[in-house]
């Protein structure tokens, strides 16, 4: 019975997260006058930008990247400064992204890790060989430091060029980064 109720929360909580994700992504829907504008905030979101040597080496060792040629790191920010639970129902959100959204990426010779910046919360699924805390901060001082910043996807390549998407990110978005990091 309590297995039932907790997978019925469960659930319901990626319910609730996937349908406020959905009704963003039609809020976000450009008018045909408004393509244009769009597609120039992508191009400067999407700016390539270079890591200092020893923040690179830093993150290398710190979240085990080796041979990889490009880490990706999906990113929870602060429990307290998002508006939305991101940090109910961590096993399932885990399952969600590994069932959808990656089998629709070409991990060869990636790393994807998922990073929390809120460690207390996030501790049942840090394992430390796919799921970290945010030491230091780093992520969240560094990239993603946005006021209501919920989540994001950051792409490194080896040289340390990297691409960040702050906010919702789905497999287009990933493969995209990818393929200009390569």
């Amino acid at each position: 019975m309590k297995n039932t109720i907790r997978f019925t929360i469960v659930l319901f909580c990626l319910l609730a997260q996937q349908s406020w994700a959905q009704i963003k992504l039609l809020q976000k829907e450009p008018s045909v006058a408004n393509n244009t504008v769009e597609t120039k905030k992508e191009v400067k979101i999407q700016e390539i930008k270079t890591l200092p040597k020893d923040e690179l080496k830093a993150i290398k060792e710190t979240y085990n990247w080796n041979n990889e040629k490009i880490l990706i790191v999906n990113f929870k920010g602060m429990k307290d400064e998002c508006n939305l639970s991101i940090y109910d129902g961590l096993q399932a959100t885990r399952e969600w992204f590994e069932n959808t959204v990656y089998p629709n990426v070409d991990l060869t010779s990636c790393r994807n890790i998922y990073i929390y910046a809120d460690k207390l919360y996030a501790k049942p699924i840090l394992d430390f060989e796919t799921h970290y805390d945010d030491v230091g901060h780093y992520f969240l001082k560094h990239f993603f430091n946005g006021k209501g910043i919920c989540y994001g996807v950051m792409v490194i390549n080896k040289k340390g060029e990297y691409l960040v998407e702050e906010g919702e990110y789905n497999q287009y978005t990933i493969n995209n980064m990818i393929q200009r990091l390569k």
